[in-house]
């Protein structure tokens, strides 16, 4: 079941109707109905939705886990045996104030610009710019909101959970290898997204999703720096 099938069905749960949940949510009708037809992948209010209609944000947006209970608020992800669809953060117009709430993330155009220490290269640059609650934050596990940082997926290893042109957050305050979370790592100056497992006591297997075309690697535990944990897709920005 899609987005669209999940959201049609939440509505006529919910004995709802687009235009009722428009006035409700501040999202347009047209916006809503492009979802439901099947040409919207996803939205920025999606937790907004959700709690409109009764249901929780992780089904709504990803089919995972009950339709109905645990709030609004999403799993903590560090929990979760891989990267799910999760809330999406809403983009602001740059003369907006900042909330109290909020944080402001930088994004660059790819991890590869992303050193260990969590710091931007002179080589790469800002694309763009997000806000994101500080509560939603740390529901998903990140606490130091200084060390989160974002980035663009480039290439399709880890498709079709991470397709190019992904929007990603990167903790780099975390960088404990918890085996099947996803990181972001350097290798002798190699900056990648990979899914990890300790597979000996000195050894890390590299995963990718698209592990057809890009098979697992075994290194050497000492050959790789963890720049930090993704633990949250925004979607294209």
């Amino acid at each position: 079941m899609v987005l669209a099938d999940r959201l049609k069905e939440a509505l006529r749960d919910a004995g709802e109707s687009q235009s009722g949940l428009a006035r409700k949510t501040g999202i347009s009708q047209a916006a809503i109905q492009k979802i439901t037809s099947g040409n919207s992948k996803g939205s920025t209010k999606i937790v907004e939705i959700a709690e409109a209609l009764g249901v929780s944000p992780v089904w709504l947006s990803t089919g995972v886990g009950p339709k109905h209970g645990g709030g609004s608020a999403p799993p903590d992800k560090r929990n979760a045996d891989e990267i799910s669809e999760p809330q999406r953060a809403d983009l602001y117009d740059s003369n907006d104030a900042i909330l109290k709430n909020e944080v402001e993330i930088s994004i660059t155009e790819g991890v590869e610009f992303i050193d260990v220490d969590g710091n931007f290269s002179q080589s790469g640059k800002i694309v763009n710019k997000m806000r994101i609650k500080k509560d939603t934050l740390r529901e998903y596990g990140a606490t130091d909101f200084n060390s989160v940082v974002g980035a663009i997926v480039t290439g399709e290893s880890m498709s079709p959970r991470l397709s190019a042109g992904s929007t990603v957050l990167i903790d780099c305050s975390d960088k404990r290898i918890i085996d099947g979370k996803v990181y972001a790592i350097d290798q002798d100056g190699w900056r990648r997204i990979k899914c990890l497992y300790r597979t000996g006591p000195h050894e890390l297997t590299l995963k990718s999703y698209n592990a057809e075309t890009f098979p697992d690697e075994v290194v050497a535990i000492t050959d790789v720096e963890i720049i930090g944990r993704l633990f949250m897709t925004v979607g294209p920005i």
